[in-house]
């Protein structure tokens, strides 16, 4: 079984480690596409605008969803949300892009 203690035990000499995570459990009564908005729109809060992918891309990502959540967004604007985060993912300096775009 691996958990942060055992890898306290020798995991970390050899270069792996668990990393921090978490999850959100969501009933039927949760709208994803609000809590995807609230994540984005809190990406595009933090981004510091040092990297074009993140500044941009949050701030693209944040409309497409804003426009979805309030019934205006068609099924185009998945395949364009899929585009934009692969655009962000692995294209910015620290992590926060990357966080941004997993969502």
């Amino acid at each position: 079984m691996m958990t942060y203690e055992s890898l306290s035990d020798g995991g970390f000499l050899t270069g792996s480690m668990l990393g921090s995570g978490g999850f959100i459990a969501y009933d039927e009564d949760q709208c994803i596409v609000r809590n995807t908005w609230n994540f984005t729109r809190f990406y595009h809060h933090e981004s510091c605008g040092q990297c074009s992918p993140c500044r941009e891309g949050t701030g693209w990502m944040e409309q497409v969803l804003h426009k979805i959540e309030n019934g205006h967004g068609t099924t185009d604007d998945i395949d364009l949300l899929w585009d934009i985060q692969r655009k962000i993912e692995g294209n910015t300096i620290c992590p926060l892009g990357d966080a941004a775009a997993w969502p």
